[in-house]
This record gives structure tokens, C-alpha cells and sequence, in this order.
């Protein structure tokens, strides 16, 4: 089956390891921000080769190709941080993300008990785990390239006004107006940088009092909405706009799973030197880790139980409850992740 796969996307996987190999990601049309549209945009194309890719590194490590398997982990997360790093978009960085989640959970599942890594080989790719790295300059400069594509956009698209069809082209305007409805990107692309800088805690109970608020707005101001100056504009604003609450991912869908994929690489180094798993993880330090990783959601340093071989995370709630069960850690209380050795 993974054969086949394989051999049916053969071009396509070329061309990922060719990407993967190469120093850096470039979007070349990006380099002119003049020309940035909503249709300039590249980095979604590895998506789906990103999960053969996935599906491959597992294959192989149920065939016992442990070190073969970890390296094909590893492409996920080199051409996701490439992408990341590179000139494109918000979106484009959001599938850099994604892209080395996958691959840091990937080469988590693939430490188990049958794996025959040595320590030495096992911290060679903590220590290069830790290398890639999460920087916030990196989604202030996609936000930035994101609001070029949506001024961009505005000069292009033509914009449905309400009775358009009964009231003279010059009344039209007072419904749409180009300059103000960029300005409310340029306020947006402002507030989500501000965002960015936050705790992913600060994050979540802003954005829960900005619904609030909003909702509270909503039946007041719908009468006059109706009729006020740029009601198009805002409409349009609302559709388009990425809310801060996407700047926010990075929290979950990065730190965790590299932090978890760290430790487990440590824990199973240490059990190779002494038979047993640690008590605690201030064990691993400094010999196995330099430091715990902290987890993003309370600062503190990742949770982890050895009666329960588990490792996780607090979560948006904040609440140490021990632990979650379930198949997605994305939605449990505690992100949790099982250690198979």
C-alpha cells in the first residue's frame, strides 16, 4: 500500500526532497510587494506530500528503520521552518507550522520500546530538534506581507453596495470607500502584532473578552450599521480579515509538540544509560537536556508522570488536572502525549 503510494507520487516526493535539501524557501513573487494577491501563494502545494511523507517515516519505522524513519520526520520540520522563515504570507507561515507539527509528531510516536538508537544518536537529534526554532519576528513579518495582499486586493475587486442597482454611481461611494476600509486592515495587522507579543494565556482571555464585547454590540449597532458611511467596506473587512486569535496557533501547534518530542528523545537516552525511566524530569538535566521545556500555555515547564509514562501540558485552561485521555491532544483539557517505551 505505502509502496504504491509512494510509487504514484514519485515525481512529487523528488521534488519535496529536492525543497528540503535546498538552504532556504523563496516565494519569488513575492519579492515585489506592488504585485502580492490573494492568488500569490505556493507554500500549500506541500500539504499533501507533507503527509506521504508522515505516512512513509511511519512505514518505516514499523519495518525497524528507527534512524530512516526519524530522518524522513525531519524533512517535515526542515521544509516547514523554511517556509516559515521565508518572505510569504500568513498563511504561508501557518503551513509551516503545520507542517513541522506533523513532523515533531511523527518522531515522537517513533521512539518506542523497540528502537535501537543509541543515546548519543538520540540527543544528536534533541540537541537538533532544539535548533528549530519558533520566532515571532517571523508571523510580524507574514502579518505584514498579509496586509499588502488585502490592499492589493482592494484595488482589484469590485464591491457589491446596498441598492446598488436604484441609487446614482456617485451615492455609491458613500457606502465603499477604498482608503478607510485599508486603514481597518492597517488597524487589524496592527492589533494582531501587538498580539503576537502576548502570552498564549494574555491571548485566549483578550480574545474572550473581544467576543464578548462584540456580541453585545452587535443588535445595538444593526439598524445603523444599515445605512452608515463604508458599510461595505466593514462587511468586506469582516470576511477577509485574519483574526488574532490565528496568530495565537503558534502556541499550541509548535511549542508543545517540539518540547514533548525533546523530552522524549531525553527520557529515552536516559533509559538506555540506566534502565528506567526518572522519577522527574529535573533528572535530565543538564546530561539529557539543557532545560525542561516550558509549556507555552503557563510558562511553567512541561508536566510529566512516569507512573502514568506521560507527558503534557496544561492547556488553554491552565488547570494541571494529570492528564488527558483521548486521540487528539488539540482538544483535550491537558494536551497528552503517551511515552511508548
Amino acid at each position: 500500500f505505502v509502496e504504491d503510494i509512494l510509487s504514484r507520487n514519485s515525481e512529487a516526493f523528488s521534488r519535496f526532497n529536492q525543497a528540503v535539501s535546498k538552504p532556504e524557501f523563496q516565494f519569488p513573487q513575492f519579492a515585489d510587494p506592488a504585485t502580492l494577491s490573494s492568488n500569490t501563494e505556493a507554500a500549500s502545494n506541500y500539504q499533501p506530500i507533507g503527509d506521504i511523507d508522515a505516512i512513509y517515516a511511519l512505514y518505516l519505522a514499523k519495518n525497524g528503520n528507527t534512524k530512516l524513519a526519524i530522518d524522513e520526520s525531519l524533512k517535515l520540520i526542515r521544509i516547514g521552518q523554511k517556509i516559515e522563515d521565508s518572505q510569504g504570507s500568513l498563511i504561508s507561515v501557518l503551513y509551516g507550522f503545520a507542517l513541522k507539527e506533523k513532523g515533531f509528531e511523527i518522531a515522537q510516536k517513533i521512539i518506542d520500546a523497540s528502537s535501537t538508537l543509541s543515546s548519543e544518536e538520540l540527543l544528536a537529534y534533541r540537541q537538533e530538534f532544539d535548533s528549530y526554532t519558533h520566532d515571532k519576528d517571523d508571523i510580524v513579518r507574514a502579518l505584514k506581507v498579509q496586509n499588502y495582499v488585502y490592499s492589493n486586493s482592494l484595488d482589484t475587486l469590485i464591491v457589491a453596495v446596498p441598492f446598488g442597482d436604484y441609487i446614482p454611481a456617485s451615492d455609491k461611494a458613500f457606502f465603499f470607500k477604498k482608503d478607510k476600509t485599508k486603514q481597518l486592515f492597517i488597524d487589524q495587522t496592527r492589533k494582531d502584532i501587538e498580539a503576537v507579543n502576548l502570552s498564549c494565556t494574555t491571548r485566549a482571555s483578550n480574545q474572550e473578552k473581544d467576543v464578548v464585547r462584540e456580541s453585545n454590540q452587535d443588535l445595538a449597532s444593526s439598524l445603523k450599521a444599515f445605512t452608515e458611511e463604508n458599510r461595505s467596506g466593514k462587511e468586506l473587512f469582516a470576511s477577509m480579515v485574519a483574526s488574532s486569535d490565528v496568530s495565537s496557533l503558534n502556541c499550541k501547534t509548535i511549542d508543545v509538540p517540539k518540547g514533548v518530542t525533546e523530552i522524549t528523545f531525553s527520557l529515552k537516552a536516559f533509559q538506555n544509560d540506566t534502565g528506567d525511566l526518572p522519577l522527574t524530569l529535573n533528572e535530565l538535566v543538564p546530561k539529557y537536556l539543557p532545560s525542561i521545556p516550558l509549556d507555552p500555555y503557563d510558562g511553567k515547564p512541561l508536566r510529566y508522570s512516569k507512573e502514568k509514562k506521560i507527558i503534557y501540558s496544561v492547556g488553554t485552561s491552565t488547570e494541571d488536572v494529570g492528564g488527558s485521555e483521548g486521540d487528539d491532544w488539540k482538544i483535550m483539557k491537558n494536551p497528552t502525549f503517551h511515552i511508548q517505551f
